[in-house]
């Protein structure tokens, strides 16, 4: 896990404070109601809790090899009693995208417990600002883990999603504005104008395809499955490598 006992209480306060200024943003831009919000606070609060009470077990369950499959077991699950979605905007997607990156997250950690070469003081450690390097040193390796992220982010789609198209002939593509269809108030939210995030029809909304569980099943969501689980994949493995390659671990 991250040893957050041992950070500084200064990094944990900008911590918190990025995150309350996603949660304004969100109410700002008008994607989300303070509802939505405060309750996803709520939520990660409790989960938060529930990792600090059981920390040490769940650091001694991911380097296991059960301990990624329960993470996806559970997971699975969770969206599959995903409840509908009152507004055409595709909320679940968001859901969806965040339970493959908890995912990628379990095996990464599982696989990062695996390169003993990249361990520090005997242990697993991704804090990426690290005491024993310089200023210069932490930053750059923030650098290199943004960079690579972008670059994955970018370059994994377009080479993904004709793979899940072959390997789901199946399911079918997200619907999209058809010509002549007047939109809800709901679909004027910019995430569901663009890219993946197509507005819906009115007919797509009748159907239930859009808002609901059928939605995940479509190839522009379930190419995230790999995307968002290699981004977290990039953070714990392929980051450390290359900060490794560089020269720039953490001494011992």
């Amino acid at each position: 896990m991250l040893y957050a006992w041992s950070v500084s209480p200064v990094w944990v306060g900008l911590l918190w404070t990025c995150g309350a200024t996603i949660v304004v943003g969100r109410v700002y831009c008008g994607l989300h109601s303070f509802i939505d919000v405060a309750g996803g606070v709520v939520i990660g609060v409790v989960e938060a809790l529930v990792f600090i009470c059981y920390y040490e077990r769940l650091d001694a369950l991911f380097p296991t090899t059960a301990g990624p499959l329960y993470v996806s077991a559970l997971l699975y699950f969770a969206l599959k009693s995903f409840p509908p979605s009152l507004d055409p905007c595709p909320c679940c997607i968001d859901a969806f995208c965040a339970t493959s990156v908890t995912v990628g997250l379990a095996f990464g950690y599982w696989i990062y417990d695996r390169l003993p070469f990249l361990w520090h003081n005997g242990r697993s450690d991704y804090v990426a600002w690290d005491a024993s390097l310089t200023s210069t040193q932490n930053a750059l390796r923030c650098i290199i883990a943004l960079v690579l992220v972008i670059i994955w982010k970018i370059a994994s789609k377009p080479m993904l999603l004709p793979l899940v198209k072959r390997m789901f002939p199946g399911c079918v593509s997200t619907p999209s504005v058809q010509s002549g269809d007047s939109l809800s108030a709901g679909d004027s939210d910019a995430d569901c104008k663009q890219g993946c995030y197509a507005a819906p029809s009115p007919a797509s909304i009748k159907s239930g395809r859009y808002g609901s569980y059928n939605l995940m099943t479509t190839h522009e969501n379930l190419v995230r499955i790999p995307i968002y689980c290699g981004i977290a994949l990039t953070v714990t493995v392929s980051s450390p490598i290359v900060f490794y390659l560089l020269g720039l671990m953490p001494s011992s």
